[in-house]
């Protein structure tokens, strides 16, 4: 038993794994934790040795018909230590003839070295945040401290935390960066002890902002481009009307918000409470969700703010007078603080989001409808119902619609996942697409039961 006493190390003739088929005895190693049995005694990956090096020649004792004898294991149960006449190494002098078995020699291997065969999903977008990956291999060590399993997929890939599943299985949270250089990573395991298995282009950074979606006061959802689409509240018969949009950071689901501060939740989109049935002092008018797709806030237009599930509390303008009414919000990267907008341009910051400036105290041509924050979280944009975008922080400028004669008027925004871009919405439905965003199509010119409200990307 190892001098830790989290591992024996026996020999025996049974078959106590599946590919254990040459009829003679065998070592093995028994993990106390996890129950599993592991035979030692095998050619390594590639038919060379199993996972360590034969250390000397000769051992002095006959032992052709046995292929594992004599078994020693070393205090942390790494190395196991076992004397064999079969042919594990490569580098093993062939028999002299008329001999036609293989002098015994004492061979050391190292265990729990990690062997990495896939990841599912295989690829995530730039800017998801707590994307789910499921990493496939043998030999994972179950952790005996926080840390002790790590799991690595390169620059720009941030690894939240990792859950041992079973020897063959890892579930990991990941982030991906919003400025992640697109193309393949190096999936690396590294096992307490330090043993490292790793995948080459086990796994890809692919781009995003090819999709987006539009929502209506019926809680129609239209979806466009790679956006999916998870269901909507347009049959639904509504106490209020819909107001605002946000998708998960994940792109596998949506929530809806009426001016009630009822909510509503598609797809991946998990429910975390609502206001619907409680007496609000002045509407719902937007909504935002947390980074981590775990949670959303509601603002009225008083400036009161409302927060749901992992969402937290930064603080309202709910107490507050204003100039003029809150008309929307966005969060921060990092889900620790939140912007609000007002229709007269001005903008209030809470948490950890910072103020970068605001048009409260310019003339506007006509009012602000909507905002959005840049990817890192220094910056935002507000848009103007007449189509006029107003850029601060790092949230660069890419076009507006200022001087544009609209069919109807803008109603929302929102930004690529890079920054790069935005997209405008206006109430039938039109999009229009500025730097990076991709125009993919729209509803504009096709009869609508009810007006569009806000939009969100994929």
């Amino acid at each position: 038993i190892s001098g830790d006493g989290t591992t024996v190390a026996f020999e025996s003739e049974a078959a106590l794994v599946a590919d254990d088929t040459n009829g003679v005895m065998d070592a093995y190693t028994y993990t106390r934790a996890t129950g599993s049995v592991e035979r030692i005694s095998v050619p390594a990956p590639g038919g060379t040795e199993a996972s360590g090096t034969r250390i000397d020649g000769h051992t002095g004792d006959t032992v052709a018909e046995t292929n594992g004898a004599d078994v020693a294991i070393g205090s942390d149960g790494r190395y196991v230590a076992f004397s064999s006449g079969a042919d594990l190494a490569a580098d093993r002098p062939a028999p002299v003839p008329p001999e036609t078995t293989f002098e015994p020699a004492v061979f050391a291997r190292t265990r729990n070295v990690p062997t990495v065969t896939g990841a599912s999903p295989g690829s995530a977008g730039m800017a998801r945040n707590h994307q789910l990956v499921t990493v496939t291999g043998t030999n994972f060590t179950p952790p005996s401290a926080p840390g002790d399993l790590e799991v690595s997929f390169g620059p720009g890939v941030t690894t939240r935390s990792v859950t041992w599943v079973s020897s063959t299985q890892l579930q990991v949270a990941v982030d991906v960066a919003w400025n992640a250089t697109l193309g393949n990573r190096v999936v690396v395991v590294t096992n307490p002890g330090d043993d490292i298995g790793s995948l080459t282009a086990g796994f890809t950074v692919v781009a995003r902002g090819t999709g987006y979606r539009l929502a209506s006061s019926d809680g129609g959802v239209f979806a466009f481009g790679d956006a999916g689409f998870h269901g909507s509240a347009g049959s639904t018969p509504l106490r209020a009307p819909v107001v605002g949009v946000a998708g998960t950071n994940s792109g596998d689901g949506y929530w809806l918000a009426a001016s009630d501060g009822g909510v509503f939740a598609f797809g991946g989109a998990g429910f975390h409470g609502s206001m619907g049935g409680t007496p609000l002092n002045s509407p719902v008018v937007g909504m935002a969700a947390s980074p981590a797709g775990d949670g959303y806030w509601l603002v009225a237009s008083d400036g009161g703010v409302f927060a749901f599930g992992g969402a937290g509390f930064h603080g309202s303008m709910g107490a507050t007078p204003l100039n003029e009414p809150i008309v929307g919000m966005a969060a921060s990267a990092s889900g620790d603080g939140y912007w609000l907008a007002a229709s007269d341009g001005g903008v209030f910051a809470f948490g950890g989001a910072g103020f970068h400036g605001s048009m409260g105290a310019a003339p506007l041509h006509a009012p602000v409808v909507g905002m959005a924050a840049s990817p890192s979280g220094d910056g935002y944009w507000m848009v103007a119902s007449d189509g006029g975008t107003f850029a601060f922080g790092d949230a660069g400028f890419h076009g507006s619609l200022g001087s544009t004669r609209l069919t109807r008027p803008i109603v929302g925004m929102t930004a690529v996942p890079t920054g790069g871009g935005y997209w405008l919405v206006a109430s039938d439905g039109g999009a229009f697409a500025y730097g990076t965003a991709t125009y993919v199509a729209s509803m504009g010119g096709t009869p609508l039961n009810r007006p569009v409200v806000g939009m969100t990307g994929d």
